[in-house]
């Protein structure tokens, strides 16, 4: 029983039949593999989909899905094909998302990004999907709504789902305060991407682009978004000056691309580089016994445990570049440093 108070919801006695069958009463059901229940919130979709990211992508362990095994790269392709359309199935229909709904699929996405690249559970979130190149999990949500919206405009005039739409659209014109579900959320996501004007031209002349048009829209609208978030500033300037310079997947994961005998010493890298944007917190060495608010950098530059490593890596750029390149590497911030040494910044790359 749809949109009944929870007094009568309660208090009420009521008997189902089908038949000589009896039919029991239920908080939800399924329809068309959709969540749907009586006062038609989206929360059991939601809690869902969290599990659905986190179980399909350790059903697929076994194929090298985990820290062990495949380039992220690969099990990033194995991902998006396979455990992001599963778990967003029906996500068209999310409508009225609050930011916990948002919150809970963004953890579990992160979670699953995460475990791809063996990262730490304090890695930085934007560092997190800089090094796989992959967004969050919104903009998928965002652009299922968008090519269900490009499927209903583009349906025949007669068919009742395009009547039904169109009367919602006048009404949500009309009267937007009192309109509810799938309209005004797509009003807002197409404002969001400043693809507003599609549906002025459809209301003002019937006209919306056809379908490989309006997934040519949404893709640059998506990207040109994603490019503007790139080079916004947080909290932590070195992280976007040294780390999140471009829109392609980190030089670690790319070159284990080229020679898969560096898959151990690339997931380790990336390790100590989430680690060195770790927010400040006292810790001590566990090989010096000294406490540190910085662990990577007490490591590389102050640890006496790693004396020998470092003279190490100094003979190393010594032999392979040169006594001047050398001179100028130790002549630069630490953080620069730090950068070079990771091969965040391929400008920055020794030799």
């Amino acid at each position: 029983m749809f949109n009944e108070s929870k007094n009568d919801y309660i208090t009420k006695n009521r008997t189902w039949h089908l038949g000589p069958s009896l039919i029991d009463e239920c908080e939800c059901y399924t329809h068309l593999g959709i969540i749907f229940n009586r006062v038609f919130t989206i929360k059991y979709c939601i809690e869902e989909a969290c599990r659905k990211l986190r179980g399909t992508l350790f059903s697929l362990i076994n194929c090298g899905v985990n820290r062990y095994g495949m380039n992220p790269l690969s099990s990033k392709s194995l991902y998006k094909s396979v455990v992001l359309p599963r778990a967003l199935y029906g996500s068209a229909l999310w409508n009225d998302m609050t930011q916990t709904d948002s919150l809970l699929v963004e953890l579990a996405h992160r979670f699953c990004v995460n475990y791809m690249q063996d990262l730490g559970t304090r890695t930085k979130t934007r560092l997190t999907y800089h090094l796989l190149n992959i967004q969050s999990i919104d903009y998928d949500i965002d652009r299922n709504k968008l090519v269900f919206l490009g499927q209903l405009c583009n349906m025949p005039c007669n068919s009742s789902s395009k009547q039904i739409f169109v009367n919602r659209l006048t009404s949500y014109e009309i009267n937007a305060s009192y309109s509810l579900g799938f309209i005004p959320d797509i009003s807002s996501i197409l404002r969001k991407y400043g693809l507003s004007y599609v549906l002025s031209d459809l209301k003002n002349s019937g006209v919306f682009p056809s379908k490989y048009q309006w997934k040519r829209c949404v893709k640059v609208a998506m990207n040109n978004r994603i490019d503007a978030e790139l080079h916004v500033t947080d909290d932590d300037t070195k992280l976007n000056e040294y780390v999140i310079n471009s829109s392609s997947p980190s030089v670690l994961w790319t070159m284990v691309t080229e020679s898969s005998r560096y898959l151990g010493w690339c997931r380790t890298t990336a390790r100590m580089l989430g680690q060195y944007f770790y927010n400040d917190y006292s810790r001590i060495c566990h090989k010096c016994g000294i406490s540190t608010n910085k662990a990577v950098l007490h490591f590389i530059y102050e640890c006496n445990a790693s004396e020998d490593l470092r003279r190490e890596l100094y003979r190393q750029i010594f032999n392979k570049c040169g006594v001047d390149t050398l001179n100028e590497f130790i002549s630069l911030d630490v953080h620069i440093q730090i950068a070079a040494l990771f091969w965040c910044n391929r400008g920055l790359k020794l030799g």
